[in-house]
């Protein structure tokens, strides 16, 4: 039902929200730089775009939650992640729409916060 699907998204955004936010910045971003490498770079079959938009979505919130002085040490991991995703966009066919626009939001984030 349209009712229980709208539960479940406002549950795992809620979820995500609290990870991003209160989780320091200097222990999540390499978690999540790692994961969306590895989930991008499994073989076609075990690649999962969409998982990787989640974990740019968390990472967005993290940047935009964080002051600008916790984003120095872990700016490279960021940049790590964004290049990992724009690469993986260039290499399939098919275009990943939502991958792109997460990959765009969080560098626009991170751009935003050092300016």
């Amino acid at each position: 039902t349209a009712e229980g699907e709208n539960s479940v998204r406002a549950a795992t955004d809620e979820v995500s929200e609290v990870l991003a936010t209160r989780t320091p910045i200097r222990q999540l971003v390499p978690a999540l730089s790692q994961a969306l490498g590895r989930n991008l770079s499994q073989n076609e079959e075990g690649s999962s775009w969409e998982e990787a938009t989640s974990i740019l979505a968390i990472m967005k919130i993290a940047v935009e939650s964080s002051q600008r002085s916790e984003l120095t040490p872990v700016i490279g991991k960021i940049f790590n992640g964004l290049v990992t995703s724009y690469a993986y966009e260039l290499k399939k066919a098919d275009n990943r729409e939502e991958l792109l626009s997460n990959t765009n939001k969080c560098l626009l984030a991170l751009v935003m916060k050092l300016s």
